[in-house]
Formats: structure tokens, C-alpha cells, sequence
């Protein structure tokens, strides 16, 4: 049983058909010696009452004018025969979340004609519909309002406190029911319906279905998806989904997005179906999970409840009423292979925090009914005859403790009549809608200028990839709309300093402020370069000290440089001014002359003496690189010793 047109536009070529059909009926009795009565009324039944002697000539008509009073002005006129009797018909206006009491002579007025009532007319009428405040049923369910179109084979989940429903190229959205917002899709030459639509962590999926292209529907492996519920865009390529999928389901469980069953291209051809189960985290990339314990089906409804996956019902050659359940979407047990509801696919499937609901359907016959059960081995029949009319095809959603039901079909498949109906039941108090995005605020209330901040989940190691702004004045602040969920913090600001703020838990808007604690410094790593001290001095050096430039210590850095050699000093802190004292031996040579004892000199002549003197070189240097000091004989060399 499978589900082939999806809005309610009634085609051009049946209503050639009609006029065509309708003039020639016209002809034929308008050439006809006997007269013939044709009842008419505002919804095609009627009664009258006709005098078979009165002549055409002697008939008046009179205009009965109708308005609905609504606030829309709007209005029907009939030339009513005065001879005849006509029924004004319950359902020529709707009003959503009112009941037509009647029908009044003025816009304020008493109910003069019941709704439904039989009128004849002896001059120009003009009535007003009189409305009263809706009343549920015994049962609570209360009519709504009606969407745009009429559909079947569409889709509905709230995001952000409004519904959003998708079937062909259209979008509708509503924060009541009443009151809809039309979009087209963003591409229109990807459509599709009998799709399934998911909503992971805010962003809603469209995945597979039908779409169309030219005049025909095919099966795809199409995934559009919105951020804000509006436009949709298509994902391309898509990887997986082999084959295209339509007349699937699909949850969100476990962070990942999952569908399970349908047809593909090759099984739509043979006529068969699959238990195919495809898992996404992101939505274009597919991988085929191994299965076991689900039967091949199309048609059938999947919901998470209580962290698990159940499954009910749909169609594999034959109607299904089992209901199967999954810890983790690949591993399968029966809870029931006959459930007391009768086989049926095309129904929907919700739940809520006490269980699950299940209404309509088709088990050969469109069906109405609403069953619950709060674990899915025991149901409960909870309306068997509700206010609305028999449906298959339909959407369900759950929003602000009402359980929803939009439009569907309620005829041959091949020649739908879609419906465009809302009613809802109140089933309890709403469990809060965790909304798809919270905003974080920071707030630098530091005297540090920032000029880096860092967001990452907490569950994420690297902060690597997480640079989302890179500048934010004191006394000022930045907002950063995300995901529930918890967050780690890091900002650096214009001189290196940082500071971490951990698990931050996004389950609401918040405020961060950055204060001027728990600040840490940077690290600096200075780079180190050397001196290298070259003797092109006669003498050899004997020892090389280095201070600071403003310091007054001297620190023996090296020793023993041989004349015509070089010696590297070390790594020291680049940036610096140093002093070096390099200290080396003048030779010194001293002549004596030899005496006699009478004073005067001797014969023998004179004698040397050699001594080595301490003199010192003094270098004044910033070390911004390596650097080479060459000492020589033309040196500054002094005998201070500073």
C-alpha cells in the first residue's frame, strides 16, 4: 500500500472532463419535454418542494447571501428558486478553534436558522454565521485548524517551539496550528516525498524519499537539511543510502541519525522491500549497519523511548502488527508479534515521557484509531472513535503537552482525497523542549586586552581547531550562539597571558566573565646564541669572564685559549648586553748590571731577568646573534683589573 500523491491539487484534466461531461447532460435534458427537478443546495444536497402544474414563467428567484463572519469577510450568493426547500449545509465555513452555532440577520445578532437548518425563500436574504469557542470532545481532542494544503505523505518535528512540516517542495511552519508560514525548498529541482525527517543537535534532516524530476518521482538518496527550519539545502555527493530509500522510517538516536527498511530503486522494481539500516553522524556519509532479529517492511514507524528504538507495524507483502524494540539500532528482539491493534501501515507513531501513542492507519479499511502503551507489550485503546476522520499517510508530533495530528489521506491511494485538518489532545505536562542553540556570552572583565578566544567541547582534546575570535576589548563582550552542551574556554590576550575556563554546562544562556585571576603567565623561551673568542694575540689567553651589563660580577665562562686559536664561550640569553674581561701574560724582561765591591760596574757585563705581567681586554656586546671576538696585539689591552 504505498502512498503516491502528496497535496491536494485537483488535476486539470479531470476538470476538462467534468465541463465537458456537464454540457452535454445540459443539452440533452434542456432539449427534453419533461422538466426535470434538479436538487441543489450549498453542499450538493438538498430538498425541495415543487409544484408540478406551476409554470416556469410564473417562477422568482431570490438571492440568499451567506458570510462567514470571521473577520475574512467572505461569502457565498445563490438565485434560489422560491418554490424550493434548501438545506444550508454544516460545513460551508470553518473557523479554526470555533463551532458554527448558526446563522444570524446581522453580524451581532440571535441565532434566527439553526447550522443545518431548511429554508424557502420569499425575498433576498443575507445571513451571518454565528460562531461559538470550540468544545473537546469527551475524549479531549479539539479541532485546530486547517494547514494550507491538503497533503498526505509529509513530515512534521518542532524546532524552537514551532512545527515544521515538509511534503514536495514545501515548507509550512506554525507556532499554532493555525496561523502558517509557506518556503519553498532552496532547490527545486530536488523534491521529495515519503522522505524521513530527523533533528540532530538543531539541525533538521531531510533523507531520502521521493523526488521528482521532470513529471515523475524517483527514489533518492537525497539529504537536505536547515539550521533554522526555513530554507533547506541538499547535500552533495551523499555517500551510502545505495540505492535511494523512500517509505522508510527514522530516529535520532545516540547522536547519529538512523533509518531502517523501505524500498530502493532495485526493490521497487521486483516489488520486494528491505531491512536495510543505514547510520549517519553528520548526515552525508552513510554506513550499512549489520542487522539482526528485523523483518523486511516498508510503511512502518519508528520513535525513540526510554533510550530505545521501537519499531511497529507496516508492510511487507502483508500488514504487521508486531512491535520490535533495539538497544542500539542494529540488534533486535520481538515484544509482540500480534499486538491487540489490527495490522496496518501508513500510521504514526509517537511518545512522550510516559509512552508511546499510536493512531490511524491503513489495514486494507483508513482507520482513526489511538492506542497507548507505556512499554510497548501492553496497549491500551484510548479513543476508538475520535472526532476526525479515518486517515493513513498523516503526521503526528507531540508540542507543549498536546498530542498533534496534520492532515493525511482517507481514500484510494491512486486518487487521494488528502485532508489539510489539525487536531490536538492534551496527554500531560509538557517535558521542556531542550532548544537547539543557547547563546554563551563572554565577558572581559579584565584589565587584559584579549586578542584570541578558544571553545571547544569538553569531550574534544585538541584546541587546535576551536579558534573562533580574535579580538575582544576590555569592557567588552562577544556572544557565541552553540549546541547544548558542556564547553572549555581558553583566551589569550596581547602579551601572551592566558587563562582556562572549564565545563561550562550550556543548558541554558549564559554569561562568562574573564576576571584578572588565575591568569598565567607565558612561558618564554629565549633563544640562546654563543661568543666565540678568537686569539690572534702573541700570549696566550688564560681566562675569559662575562657579567650582565648592569651587573658587578664576574663569572668564568673559559680558560686556556692558545695563541692563534679560537674557543666558543657557551650559550648565553640573547637579547643581553654583556662585558667580557678577557685576561692574558705580557712578557716582561728586565737587565741588571754586575758590580764590584768598590762599586763600580763589572767586567762580566749584564743579566736578564723575564717576568709575565696580568693585562686585560674589556668587550662590550649585545648578544643578538652569534658572535665572534677577536683579540690581537693591537688590542686595548690595560693593566686594570676592573
Amino acid at each position: 500500500m504505498k502512498i503516491w500523491n502528496f497535496k491536494g491539487d485537483f488535476p486539470m484534466k479531470k476538470i476538462t472532463s467534468y465541463i465537458f461531461i456537464l454540457l452535454a447532460l445540459f443539452l440533452i435534458f434542456s432539449c427534453s419535454d419533461e422538466s426535470v427537478d434538479d436538487d441543489y443546495n450549498f453542499d450538493y444536497d438538498y430538498y425541495y418542494d415543487y409544484d408540478d402544474n406551476e409554470s416556469d414563467e410564473t417562477i422568482k428567484y431570490y438571492t440568499l447571501t451567506l458570510y462567514s463572519n470571521d473577520g475574512n469577510n467572505n461569502n457565498y450568493q445563490y438565485d434560489l428558486d422560491e418554490n424550493k426547500t434548501y438545506n444550508i449545509t454544516k460545513d460551508l465555513f470553518k473557523r479554526p478553534g470555533y463551532t458554527l452555532s448558526g446563522w444570524a440577520t446581522s453580524r451581532n445578532g440571535n441565532v434566527v436558522y439553526s447550522n443545518g437548518a431548511n429554508i424557502r425563500l420569499s425575498k433576498n436574504l443575507t445571513l451571518y454565521a454565528i460562531w461559538s469557542p470550540a468544545t473537546k470532545d469527551g475524549n479531549g481532542w479539539e479541532y485546530v485548524g486547517e494547514m494550507p494544503y491538503c497533503m498526505s505523505s509529509h513530515n512534521v518535528i518542532v524546532k524552537d517551539g514551532k512545527f515544521i512540516i515538509t511534503v514536495d517542495d514545501i515548507v509550512l511552519t506554525s507556532k499554532d496550528g493555525i496561523a502558517w508560514t509557506e518556503f519553498l525548498f532552496n532547490n527545486k529541482d530536488y523534491l521529495s516525498v515519503s522522505h524521513s525527517i530527523h533533528n540532530l543537535n538543531g539541525r533538521i534532516y531531510n533523507v531520502g524519499g521521493l523526488t521528482k524530476t521532470g513529471d515523475y518521482y524517483e527514489i533518492s538518496n537525497l539529504v537536505r537539511f536547515t539550521d533554522e527550519g526555513t530554507n533547506f539545502y541538499r547535500y552533495a555527493p551523499v555517500t551510502g543510502l545505495t540505492g535511494g530509500i523512500w517509505y522508510h522510517t527514522g530516529a535520532t538516536f545516540n547522536n547519529a541519525l538512523w533509518v531502517f527498511g523501505g524500498q530502493t530503486k532495485e526493490d521497487n522494481l521486483n516489488n520486494t522491500v528491505n531491512n536495510n539500516v543505514w547510520k549517519s553522524t553528520n548526515g552525508y556519509a552513510w554506513t550499512k549497519q549489520s542487522v539482526t532479529g528485523l523483518k523486511a517492511r516498508c510503511g512502518h514507524k519508528a520513535v525513540v523511548y526510554n533510550d530505545k528504538i521501537y519499531i511497529t507495524g507496516g508492510w511487507n507483502g502483508d500488514e504487521l502488527n508486531d512491535v520490535i524494540v533495539s538497544t542500539n539500532g542494529t540488534t533486535w528482539q520481538t515484544l509482540m508479534s500480534k499486538a491487540p491493534w489490527s495490522a496496518r501501515n501508513d500510521h504514526s507513531l509517537v511518545a512522550n515521557a510516559d509512552g508511546m501513542w499510536l493512531i490511524g492507519g491503513n489495514d486494507g479499511e483508513f482507520l482513526n484509531d489511538v492506542w497507548f502503551s507505556s512499554d510497548g507489550t501492553n496497549w491500551e485503546l484510548v479513543d476508538a472513535n475520535p472526532p476526525f476522520e479515518e486517515r493513513a499517510g498523516h503526521a503526528c508530533t507531540i508540542k507543549d503537552g498536546y498530542l498533534y495530528i496534520f492532515g493525511g489521506c482517507n481514500t484510494d491511494w491512486d486518487n487521494p482525497n488528502n485532508l489539510s485538518d489539525v487536531w490536538r489532545k492534551y496527554i500531560g505536562i509538557p517535558e521542556p523542549e531542550l532548544p537547539s542553540e543557547y547563546v554563551l556570552k563572554i565577558s572581559n572583565d579584565s584589565i587584559y586586552p584579549i586578542n584570541t578566544i578558544y571553545i571547544k567541547e569538553s569531550s574534544t582534546s585538541s584546541w587546535g581547531a576551536n579558534k573562533i575570535s580574535s579580538s575582544l576589548s576590555v569592557g567588552s563582550s562577544l556572544e557565541f550562539v552553540l549546541k547544548p552542551t558542556i564547553y572549555d574556554i581558553k583566551v589569550y590576550d596581547t602579551k601572551g597571558r592566558y587563562k582556562t575556563v572549564s565545563n561550562i554546562s550550556l543548558n541554558s544562556d549564559y554569561i562568562q566573565k574573564i576576571t584578572n585571576s588565575s591568569w598565567i603567565e607565558p612561558v618564554v623561551v629565549v633563544p640562546k646564541y654563543s661568543y666565540t673568542v678568537k686569539n690572534n694575540y702573541d700570549y696566550e689567553i688564560s681566562e675569559v669572564y662575562y657579567k650582565d651589563s648592569g651587573s658587578t660580577s664576574w663569572i668564568l665562562i673559559s680558560s686556556d685559549i692558545a695563541s692563534g686559536s679560537s674557543k666558543s664561550l657557551g650559550a648565553l640569553d640573547s637579547g643581553k648586553i654583556y662585558e667580557l674581561k678577557i685576561i692574558s701574560k705580557k712578557k716582561i724582561t728586565t737587565s741588571t748590571s754586575s758590580r764590584n765591591n768598590r762599586g763600580r760596574p763589572a767586567t762580566t757585563g749584564k743579566t736578564s731577568t723575564v717576568m709575565y705581567s696580568d693585562i686585560y681586554c674589556y668587550v662590550t656586546n649585545k648578544l643578538d646573534s652569534n658572535k665572534t671576538i677577536t683579540v690581537s696585539n693591537s688590542s686595548a689591552w690595560s693593566t686594570t683589573n676592573k
